[in-house]
């Protein structure tokens, strides 16, 4: 369906929309959608509400397979390797089973692409020795199948002491058609994230 065809809201936050605002992670990308507030805390990967419903009340999907519990899905991902972010918001337990009651956000990766050829870069320097980059291209293997592959990484000193983090993404999918009506695609997926963040626990005396 369309986005107007729809019965529900729905915000979807696009490639090219992450680069021109400079969503550089997933927990920015979605705060960039209304009603969603989410961030990373001490002693925890993040947490997420959307319309004041929290983590529990949120399904997390990765290109529409849904994950088992936040933990996988709020961390520190580079929006570099994502095609797009889909925000569902209103109850969705009917489409993706129970808990979904807040709304489902669904993690999209780029993926091959039949008969092109393209690739794109990025680099990035900012605040607190914060360094970005990321490469990427699709691959045309004949007439009926493709190669996409994406990296990235970034690194940061962090806004205080032990405050530092360092993301590591690689994406890949294999794309081939045997025939008109039947498509088959194979992916592979690696993330990594470090944070130094320290859990402020209860004060001992």
């Amino acid at each position: 369906l369309t986005h107007r065809e729809t019965p529900a809201t729905l915000d979807v936050l696009t490639q090219q929309r992450m680069q021109t605002e400079g969503l550089r992670t997933a927990v920015e990308a979605f705060n960039a959608a209304p009603g969603v507030n989410g961030g990373t805390l001490p002693g925890s990967v993040g947490a997420t509400s959307i319309r004041g419903f929290g983590n529990t009340a949120i399904a997390y999907l990765f290109d529409g397979v849904r994950l088992s519990g936040s933990n996988s899905a709020i961390r520190n991902f580079d929006t570099f390797n994502f095609e797009r972010v889909e925000v569902l918001k209103g109850p969705a337990s009917v489409l993706y089973g129970e808990g979904a009651l807040a709304g489902t956000i669904n993690l999209v990766p780029k993926r091959a692409e039949l008969n092109s050829n393209s690739g794109q870069g990025l680099i990035s320097y900012g605040a607190f020795n914060t360094v970005r980059g990321g490469l990427g291209g699709n691959i045309a293997l004949g007439q009926k199948s493709a190669l996409r592959l994406d990296a990235s990484a970034s690194r940061s000193d962090g806004w205080a002491d032990d405050t530092g983090s360092e993301t590591r993404a690689l994406t890949a999918s294999l794309m081939t058609q045997p025939s008109e009506p039947l498509t088959l695609t194979l992916f592979a997926d690696y993330f990594y994230d470090a944070s130094k963040t320290p859990y402020f626990g209860s004060t001992l005396v």
